[in-house]
Order: structure tokens, then sequence, then C-alpha cells
């Protein structure tokens, strides 16, 4: 039953959560949580018989939205970010069970990328919202910083996506390399 499930279907979910970012009224939300929910529970059919650890977070996110007993955080921040970690996980699965998904590679580049950018903004808007003035050693420690936690989060994406720990990788980096996977399954 699990492989009749089609891998476009976490696909349609992580934009369906993406989307869901904007400002609606209250049934599109509702929509949202029925929508996530049934994405979810088709991954955990998918992959808990496969014995796949992936499961857990789906049956977290799968909690976490359902319908009949909603959640309500009521911080819109705080559903933001889990609507934007949801689509990230659904977006990975989707590499992951998608028979061609090599164009996603591209698009999970550049999340990753804008996300690191994300990161750096917000610390950094943070820090001159508590603080009236920087001078010059407080400038470059908040540069260092910037830096730091936008190189943390390049490589963290870059490693969950594409495993592989590097800070700045192009779209043929990305794609793993035959001889290696041959390499690696001979042992």
């Amino acid at each position: 039953m699990s492989e009749k499930i089609d891998a476009r279907i976490f696909l349609a979910a992580a934009i369906i959560s993406m989307v869901s970012l904007a400002p609606f009224d209250a049934p599109f939300y509702t929509f949202t949580r029925i929508a996530i929910t049934l994405c979810g529970i088709a991954a955990i059919v998918r992959l808990y018989p496969k014995g796949d650890g992936w499961w857990i977070p789906f049956a977290a996110i799968t909690i976490l939205f359902n319908p009949i007993l909603p959640v309500y955080l009521g911080v819109k921040v705080a559903w933001m970010v889990i609507n934007v970690v949801t689509a990230l996980l659904f977006t990975k699965l989707y590499k992951k069970e998608a028979a061609d998904s090599d164009w996603i590679d591209i698009y999970l580049i550049w999340v990753v990328r804008l996300l690191a950018i994300l990161v750096a903004t917000v610390i950094f808007l943070f820090i001159v919202a508590n603080k009236e003035r920087l001078d010059g050693i407080e400038q470059l420690f908040l540069l260092l910083v910037l830096a730091f936690a936008s190189a943390l989060v390049g490589i963290a994406g870059n490693w969950i996506f594409f495993g592989k720990a590097k800070v700045w990788i192009t779209r043929n980096s990305a794609q793993k390399d035959p001889a290696k996977e041959t390499d690696e399954h001979s042992h």
C-alpha cells in the first residue's frame, strides 16, 4: 500500500505549508490543517513499514496540525516557523522518495542560501533593536557573529539536504557522485 502513495503529495504539502505563511481567514487554515495532517499520515504510512525513522517528525507534524483536536499556539510567528520547518521536511521527503527529483536540488540550494541570509538579518535586527549605537569593536563583533551564524546555517542546510557539510555548494557538487556510491555499496 505504501508504494501506491505518490511522492508528489509531499511536494504539495510543502507548497501548502509555505502558502499558509500569508495572511488568510480561518477557513483556509482549517484546510491547511486537514491537508497537512493527511500528507503527514501518508508520510508515516510510506516510511514506517520500511523501518525508516523519518516517520517520527511526520507523526509530530500530524499531531500538531490535526483538525480534530487542534493545537493553538496563539503566536503567529510560532506557526510561521512551524510552517517553514514543515515545508522543508516535506521537501526533504519528496527529494528522498521521488524517482526523479534532480530539479529540486536547485530549489534547495537557494532555500539554504536564503535561510542563511534570513538568520543573519534576524540576528542583526535583534542586536540593533536592543542597542542605540554600536561602536567600532561592537560593529566588528556583530559582523563576525553574522558571518558565523550564516555559515552554520549554510553548513547545516547543506548537510541535511545533500549530505555535504560545506558552506557553499553548487548544483554539480550537490549531486551524489556515482563512483563513491558504488564504492560505499561494495564494502
